[in-house]
């Protein structure tokens, strides 16, 4: 599955696809196996969160199409200095 990939970050949409059913996945977040991070998006497991990991998961949840833009974009391609504190995600707002 693409969590690996992404961050530890996987989308509804995602797991339906990979033959996930409704119920299993409301039992994974009954159980913490998934975290919701934003409606239809969910952190996979206990992993720490990361600056990445809130990107991608912020991203996901504005659909198929968004990308990240601006500082934090600049700050994951290492545009800016590490020591410099990373934008926060925020609230993922879809149209």
């Amino acid at each position: 599955m693409r969590a690996s990939r992404d961050h530890g970050t996987v989308s509804r949409v995602e797991l339906l696809a990979a033959g996930v059913s409704r119920r299993q996945i409301a039992g994974r977040l009954g159980s913490e196996l998934l975290v919701a991070a934003h409606p239809g998006v969910y952190y996979v497991g206990f992993k720490p969160r990361t600056v990445e990991s809130r990107y991608m998961a912020a991203v996901k949840a504005c659909g198929p199409e968004a990308v990240l833009s601006g500082l934090a974009a600049a700050w994951l391609w290492e545009l800016l200095p590490r020591w410099w504190d990373p934008p926060r995600a925020r609230s993922a707002r879809t149209r």
